[in-house]
């Protein structure tokens, strides 16, 4: 819970902004990290360790981590294909009130194209429509699920995630 509304807040306070490879994972352990050392919660320090280690150990974390940043580059790959390559024939999707019948009739020119080049032209329309912010926000999942990795890798390696 504390650290969900410290992600919560991170994102109120920070807008646009994302902080770097020091991001919100690192300031959301960090907080943590403070919380367990130096407050009464201190007395359930080596259970949080054994927990996270045994989590961060684990082969699936890794690979889930891996597999989405995989998706996500996918996805900004796809964006930037459709921008380039069908830039002028992007279709206007509005995503809260479209019905089935109009976003096919929007699609309907594309419907002999490879399918690669028609999901490029949906994810690169559905970006256009919200003024570049599909892809911003992808990009910053992104950057998030990279620095995650990155975190993991090191914890893994340690033995003990609160010692100094």
């Amino acid at each position: 819970m504390i650290l969900s509304s410290i992600r919560i807040l991170l994102g109120f306070a920070l807008k646009d902004i994302w902080i770097g490879t020091f991001g919100a994972v690192a300031l959301t352990f960090a907080v943590f990290y403070l919380i367990v050392k130096y407050t009464p919660l201190q007395r359930y320090r080596p259970k949080v360790n054994v927990i996270l280690s045994q989590l961060y150990r684990r082969k699936y974390f890794l690979i889930s981590t891996i597999t989405i940043s995989a998706i996500l580059a996918s996805l900004l790959v796809l964006i930037q294909f459709g921008y380039s390559y069908y830039g002028s024939n992007l279709v206007s999707i509005n995503i809260l009130i479209l019905e089935d019948k109009e976003l096919e009739m929007g699609l309907f020119p594309f419907e002999n194209y490879p399918f690669v080049d028609k999901v490029a032209i949906i994810v690169a329309s559905t970006d256009k429509s919200l003024n570049g912010n599909y892809s911003k926000a992808t990009s910053y999942l992104l950057a998030e699920d990279i620095e995650m990795t990155i975190f993991v890798l090191v914890a893994r390696k340690r033995k003990n995630l609160f010692a100094i």
